[in-house]
């Protein structure tokens, strides 16, 4: 199964991204929710054209709806025409926002035309990095900004650890083409100005069925007997530790082109 297909599997509904969103937000360490925080990034009380990139279901701004602000015209797309449906469905009645489903290899708009364009945890899934930060470049007018949230290598490296030891299938390098490590260096080539902004947190997980569900939910095949050894392996780590702490590292890229 190549890129596409995983993706187009992965994220055809938003069942597989609740799965890991719940884990998320019911044992991570910070108080401060991922999706409040980056809100706070790109806050402004301008008058903005706004473009989401891989809106998935919408949380970023479900999670602050008494904060959008009036002024600004929003759109929110998706390669995953269910992910949009479903944006559309839990926003509805916010009348500022309109809906697109498109990739972010190719965006439909004219150069020179939103002011904040935004991609949290998308770019690692484009097909291809560079044309896609080009896009992005290309769309966003000249006194824009662009914020790109990723992930950084060391992020969840326990839970591909435990699908190494339990089936042999080695996934860590599947998100490497854009990082908190690699992201600075790949944006430069079209932002001059490029800050990061390092998000601190971390799981710690005392329940194993959400663990679980959430490796089953990341995507890849597992047979029936490697689901079974990683549901024992995670018994055994609960049994012997009573909770499992998991690395997060997530960092948010602010670029701009003067």
């Amino acid at each position: 199964m190549n890129n596409s297909d995983f993706l187009k599997k992965q994220y055809r509904t938003s069942d597989n991204l609740n799965a890991r969103a719940q884990l998320h937000e019911k044992f991570s360490t910070s108080k401060y929710r991922w999706q409040i925080w980056v809100f706070d990034q790109i806050q402004s009380d301008k008058k903005l054209s706004v473009l989401e990139l891989g809106c998935g279901t919408g949380e970023l701004w479900l999670q602050n709806k008494s904060r959008i602000n009036g002024k600004w015209n929003i759109t929110l797309s998706d390669f995953s025409r269910g992910m949009v449906e479903k944006a559309q469905q839990k926003l509805a009645g916010i009348k500022n926002i309109e809906y697109k489903v498109f990739g972010v290899e190719s965006i439909p708009f004219p150069s020179n035309f939103f002011d904040m364009v935004i991609a949290n945890h998308v770019l690692f899934h484009a097909q291809n990095v560079e044309q896609a930060i080009g896009e992005i470049a290309r769309i966003l007018k000249d006194d824009g900004v662009f914020y790109a949230a990723t992930n950084g290598e060391a992020h969840t490296k326990e839970i591909f650890d435990i699908i190494f030891q339990t089936t042999g299938q080695n996934h860590k390098g599947e998100f490497s083409s854009f990082t908190a490590e690699n992201g600075a260096e790949l944006l430069s080539k079209q932002f001059p100005k490029v800050a990061v902004r390092s998000y601190p947190d971390s799981l710690m997980v005392t329940e194993m069925e959400p663990l679980f569900e959430y490796i089953m939910s990341m995507g890849y095949f597992f047979t029936g007997s490697e689901k079974n050894a990683i549901k024992k392996k995670l018994q055994q780590m609960f049994l012997e530790k009573g909770v499992v702490k998991i690395t997060k590292k997530t960092a948010l890229f602010v670029a701009q082109k003067q």
